[in-house]
């Protein structure tokens, strides 16, 4: 899996006013006789107050328009409740690995004069919301910092695949599988990320249950979605190789740099003799 370095802050963490002015400015001050680094981020003058506010700028985006991505239009959220849009999201987000009672209540201690509601309340407001909600949250947030780092004016995007735990749900059998020591039951998906190697972040993903896993299919998608930059070059592992991959690629105006089987083991290079 590729490494998720949050080298841009939380979205959901902001300081106060000057707050990371100062801490860039202490982190390139002499520390016992040694300059310490300026922060990448700091360099292209990305601040937690600007991620931020390009976070709550798309958050806004999605909430103005959210009988887009409402399950029912018209008539979800339509009325007041403690997870109204812009809440839902927000702890969908930053929710951690705990149960969803202790993750509301921590989630709504942040304000003593509200009471966390119950974990219904959160199921309900769930169902209402269309994952495409949360998509377009991530692309607007993404693709609000144009000026990135690049290598010759390319961005390197990495693409690789990984399982993902996610909670038990026996009523999806394509997600589900059984341990094969204690047959305890377990649901897990699959997730292909598209990782903009020099900056850190993400700009896109493909979600899919193992059953129905295909790497070369997942890139082929994204690599049709406008979410990903032009000027990029995917570099991608041996999973990633093949024909068809080079030519759905090629054919769509992409450069890549796919990494090949050796000329001994099953790969293109053992058909070209």
């Amino acid at each position: 899996m590729l490494n998720n370095q949050n080298t841009i802050s939380n979205p959901l963490s902001s300081s106060g006013n000057g707050a990371s002015d100062t801490i860039f400015r202490e982190m390139t001050e002499a520390d016992q006789g040694a300059s310490r680094p300026v922060p990448e981020s700091a360099s292209l003058g990305i601040t937690p107050d600007l991620v931020s506010r390009r976070f709550e700028e798309a958050l806004d985006y999605v909430c103005c328009h959210i009988d887009e991505y409402a399950s029912r239009s018209g008539i979800d959220f339509t009325r007041n409740s403690k997870f109204d849009p812009a809440t839902l999201i927000k702890f969908l987000i930053i929710m951690g690995s705990g149960s969803s009672v202790c993750e509301i209540n921590k989630f709504f201690s942040m304000d003593r004069h509200v009471l966390p509601p119950y974990n219904s309340t959160l199921c309900e407001a769930r169902k209402k919301l269309n994952p495409e909600a949360l998509y377009e949250v991530f692309l607007r947030f993404t693709n609000s910092f144009p000026e990135l780092r690049t290598f010759k004016g390319y961005r390197l995007i990495g693409v690789d695949g990984s399982t993902i735990n996610i909670p038990l749900n026996k009523g999806e059998p394509e997600t589900l599988h059984q341990n094969k020591e204690d047959h305890k039951c377990f649901s897990q998906c699959y997730f292909n990320g598209a990782y903009d190697l020099l900056n850190a972040i993400y700009v896109d993903a493909v979600v899919s249950t193992l059953q129905k896993t295909d790497e070369r299919s997942a890139l082929l998608a994204m690599a049709h979605r406008p979410s990903i930059p032009r000027n990029s070059v995917f570099v991608a592992d041996r999973g990633y190789s093949g024909w068809r991959m080079f030519a759905g690629l090629g054919q769509a105006g992409w450069k890549f740099v796919i990494r090949e089987k050796d000329k001994d083991r099953q790969g293109i290079f053992r058909s070209l003799g």
